[in-house]
C-alpha cells in the first residue's frame, strides 16, 4: 500500500502513484460482486444440465415408443 494515495473526501477509493489508477477499497462490494458472478455461473451450469437431461428423456421416450410399436 506504499504506492497508494488517499483521495480527499473518499474513503472507498485510493489512487495508485505509479499508474494514476483509481482503485476501490470496498471489500464488501467486491465480495458481493464475486458471489453474484458465482451464482450466475451456477445457474448457467444448471440450465445446461437441465437441457441435457431433457434431451435424454426425449430420446428415451422415442425409444419406448419404438419398442411399444414393435410389440403391436
Amino acid at each position: 500500500m506504499k504506492n497508494m494515495i488517499n483521495i480527499k473526501g473518499r474513503k472507498d477509493v485510493v489512487r495508485d502513484k505509479s499508474s494514476g489508477a483509481v482503485l476501490s477499497t470496498d471489500i464488501r462490494s467486491l465480495s458481493e460482486y464475486k458471489q453474484k458472478t458465482e451464482d450466475k455461473e451456477k445457474i448457467k451450469r444448471l440450465e445446461e444440465k437441465t437441457i441435457i437431461i431433457e434431451n435424454e428423456i426425449s430420446e428415451m421416450k422415442q425409444m419406448l415408443t419404438i419398442l411399444i410399436n414393435r410389440g403391436n
